[in-house]
């Protein structure tokens, strides 16, 4: 066992004074921060946010969105940066800035432009969450307009007759007033939603999966470098030796990388993912767990590449071979689409290729 941590040292330490590895290790590093700042749309996004002066008619109407029957989660901001970041970055569908002079256009009935609608190219359920909102604020200003046009319409003011006026018109905006719900019961099945179950971030598949090809490349890569065992340590040694040596050294070219894969997607997870809007914070937890697949990946992926490694000999068509290989795993592994979808079978056969670990 002494003798496998050493030759694990020393082909970490091979790794460590090689320019290439760290030119490797940089690339790697900025290919993983664009897959992650890239923004994916999302179909089952439901949150909206709302920035507003505090108190007034402004949180009157807030009040009414989110007491209304709605799909949509309504985020109250108390920073309009922050609420154009989570809409650029598509985290929210859209957002609504109430104007900072929203209660004297309110009761002035100047209402034009007072609510202003924040949204993106991701956005695509915009039009509907607007309903929404509109609904909250004619709820309070029906109110306004009735209180003004009893004084315009009758002569005369009359206390019980404008407290008639808003009582039927709160019937009037209920929409049990005009729908008769009729509910058919139906046999379903529970369904869990695992999309809900975040474990990092929006399109963390994508970030994932690009790492971990980026990874079995570079280990990939590493294991040509000593293909035919003349001129380096394994020459000297026994058949059964030589194969340990080629393993532990593959496992080692692979264990920085990694471990700067971990640091990466914590600070993805931590600075938008995990603590987002409509994300549960597992914490420690999500760490963990990332922690145990990853070392699974490299394990894996050290096993795979000495098998292929002795299967080819020559060092020409075990690198074209890179090509076939880095095909057939995003075939099998939803990175960017999970064929799984249409062809059951994949979510079996993926399981012999090393990268189908990150997505256990």
């Amino acid at each position: 066992m002494q003798e496998k941590i050493i030759w694990f040292w020393m082909q970490l330490k091979t790794c460590l004074i090689s320019p290439g590895f760290y030119l490797q290790l940089i690339c790697m590093v900025a290919v993983v921060l664009l897959a992650g700042s890239i923004s994916i749309p999302d179909g089952k996004n439901v949150n909206a946010g709302i920035y507003a002066p505090a108190g007034g008619y402004a949180s009157e109407i807030i009040e009414n969105i989110r007491a209304s029957e709605s799909v949509f989660t309504f985020h109250i901001y108390d920073s309009r940066e922050k609420l154009d970041s989570d809409v650029a970055a598509g985290r929210i569908e859209c957002g609504f800035v109430f104007d900072e002079y929203f209660d004297e256009k309110f009761e002035s009935g100047n209402i034009r432009k007072a609510i202003e609608y924040l949204c993106s190219p991701n956005t695509t359920k915009g039009a509907v969450i607007q309903e929404s909102v509109y609904a909250g604020f004619l709820r309070s200003y029906s109110r306004i307009i009735l209180e003004q046009a009893d004084g315009q319409v009758f002569d005369n003011s009359d206390e019980a007759r404008l407290e008639k006026m808003l009582e039927q018109n709160e019937e009037y905006i209920d929409s049990s007033y005009l729908f008769d719900t009729n509910l058919i019961k139906v046999d379903c099945r529970d369904y869990d939603d695992e999309d809900d179950e975040t474990e990092a971030a929006a399109n963390d598949n994508s970030v994932k999966g690009i790492a971990g090809l980026m990874i079995f490349m570079m280990m990939y890569m590493y294991a040509g470098k000593n293909l035919t065992g003349r001129g380096n340590v394994k020459a000297a040694l026994k058949r059964s030796d030589a194969v340990w040596f080629d393993f532990l050294g593959i496992t080692a070219s692979g264990t920085i990388p990694v471990f700067m894969m971990l640091v990466i997607m914590c600070c993805i997870w931590f600075s938008d993912g995990i603590n987002g809007v409509g994300r549960q914070s597992t914490g420690i937890l999500c760490v963990a767990v990332l922690s145990a697949k990853l070392v699974g990946f490299i394990l894996y992926s050290a096993l795979w590449i000495t098998c292929v490694t002795r299967l080819m000999k020559n060092r020409m068509s075990y690198y074209a071979g890179i090509i076939v290989i880095m095909v057939f795993f995003l075939m099998l592994c939803p990175v960017f689409v999970d064929l799984s979808q249409y062809l059951p079978a994949i979510r079996y056969i993926r399981i012999l290729v090393p990268l189908s670990v990150l997505y256990l």
